[in-house]
């Protein structure tokens, strides 16, 4: 699960059970309960907790001869029979006096003029998508392209393709919603100029998701656990309000406002940060050129960095803390995004209830994930 890492932690809390996602196996853990220091929340709710990320950790080798296409050709060898089927239900039927269209397994077997249906990944054909061509020129001390507010054009067309051959896509479809990599069916006739008129087409849909066990979620008087999720955070913001944040930790610590909000804060049972937790000025500047351009360069002030170990360490004493990596935060820029370094951290990652975490993230907490 990828967090969205531009809302700003003053525009609220969002407390939150975390939406359910495919199943998976568990090492499952218990996040313990705990007091805040001066006393003021006499419990904390409890709820399981099951980490997923180890397929996000790249790990220390490096293995080179990994490419793209393995991903794509995965993708459709998973999803092409759950996208078949769908099709088969809704099309095979014959419907307003038309003959049932046939499935055509290869796209190399399509014949034109012939109704039928297929299934293969998309690739959006884009003119002005960034090139490797323009490193080069950019080493040469040639003069790039400008970086563009938008990569997409009227110019753009999109195919489909499997491992026997590509067809270029018309009619009924919306190329401009649909991105390389996506995994279809669609219903139509190829026709004498190699395109494919589309007439309908369709997705594999909402994965299935594993059914919450209502009977063991019954707790009686016991507080109904919740996910707090913040992100934005954005420390070293010229125009930050520190008292804002201030009060954000001493909500989730159980130190403001009356029983009702110490209610609300103790049925919390995990914090996570979603993502730029520290503001760079400079780092803006960079990710705002053209990704070939961008040197990655972090210059974060010892105080700024301080300022957010003190918070979050604050936070961990009295709950879980999960802090994602964000796009303004010090790693890789590339998704799967690492965890942020621990030496940014030495008061928090003196307590066990805190760690940083990859980008995505993916949890079981009181089952739920």
């Amino acid at each position: 699960m990828q967090m969205d890492t531009s809302t700003s932690y003053d525009a609220g809390l969002l407390a939150s059970l975390l939406s359910q996602h495919h199943p998976a196996q568990q090492a499952s853990a218990s996040s313990s309960s705990s007091d805040t220091a001066n006393g003021q929340l006499e419990r904390r709710a409890e709820a399981s907790y099951a980490s997923f990320n180890e397929r996000f950790q790249v790990t220390q080798q490096r293995l080179f001869e990994r490419q793209y296409s393995h991903i794509y050709f995965d993708r459709l060898h998973a999803l092409k029979p759950i996208v078949l089927k769908r099709a088969q239900d809704r099309w095979t039927k014959p419907a307003a006096g038309l003959p049932a269209p046939s499935f055509v397994n290869q796209l190399v077997h399509l014949e034109i003029g012939r109704r039928c249906f297929a299934v293969g990944t998309l690739y959006k054909e884009m003119t002005l998508k960034p090139s490797i061509l323009k490193e080069i020129a950019e080493e040469r001390d040639l003069v790039p392209q400008p970086p563009r507010a938008r990569y997409t054009s009227d110019d753009d067309f999109i195919v489909l393709e499997d491992s026997s051959g590509r067809v270029r896509l018309g009619g009924n479809f919306p190329s401009s919603e649909l991105v390389t990599g996506d995994v279809v069916a669609v219903l139509g006739t190829e026709q004498s100029g190699g395109e494919f008129v589309v007439e309908e087409w369709l997705m594999a849909g909402p994965a299935p998701q594993p059914a919450l066990d209502t009977a063991s979620r019954m707790r009686g008087d016991e507080l109904d656990p919740h996910v707090a999720i913040v992100s934005g955070l954005e420390l070293g913001k010229s125009d930050q309000d520190p008292l804002a944040l201030e009060l954000l930790s001493e909500f989730l610590c159980g130190n403001l406002g009356g029983e009702l909000n110490k209610d609300l804060a103790a049925s919390v049972v995990r914090v996570v940060v979603a993502g730029n937790s520290l503001f760079n000025q400079k780092e803006l500047e960079e990710a705002s050129k053209p990704k070939y351009m961008a040197r990655n360069a972090v210059s974060l002030g010892l105080q700024t960095t301080q300022q957010l170990d003190s918070i979050l360490s604050n936070i961990a004493s009295t709950c879980p803390v999960d802090v994602m990596s964000g796009p303004l935060d010090p790693t890789n820029h590339i998704l799967p995004q690492q965890p942020l370094h621990r030496c940014l951290f030495p008061r928090a990652y003196a307590l066990q209830t805190f760690q940083t975490v990859p980008n995505p993230y993916h949890v079981a907490v009181d089952g739920v994930q």
